[in-house]
């Protein structure tokens, strides 16, 4: 069984990365690359305070995997190509 990496969209969608159109998979590319130029984190709730009226949370660098999805999607782009190139000389 092959392992799919998949991508969720801002409406919770979930597309196979392999599957989606090359300007999707351009501008998911630059959405990222501006998340990680903003410093993007994510907030994971941690609990109340003693008294249980504020809550606090704990913030998480999520660079490396933004990361690891503008890999898979060059990744993708560039099979892409190579294939088109290939197609091209048969």
């Amino acid at each position: 069984m092959k392992y799919e990496k998949y991508w969720e969209t801002k409406e919770g969608e979930e597309l196979v990365i392999k599957d989606m159109e090359t300007y999707h998979i351009e501008n998911c590319i630059k959405f990222l690359e501006r998340k990680i130029k903003n410093g993007e984190t994510i907030r994971i709730y941690g609990g109340m305070d003693w008294f249980d009226s504020v809550p606090w949370y704990d913030e998480e660098d999520i660079t490396d995997e933004l990361k690891n999805y503008i890999r898979t999607f060059k990744h993708v782009l560039k099979t892409r190509k190579d294939k088109m190139e290939y197609e091209r000389y048969i």
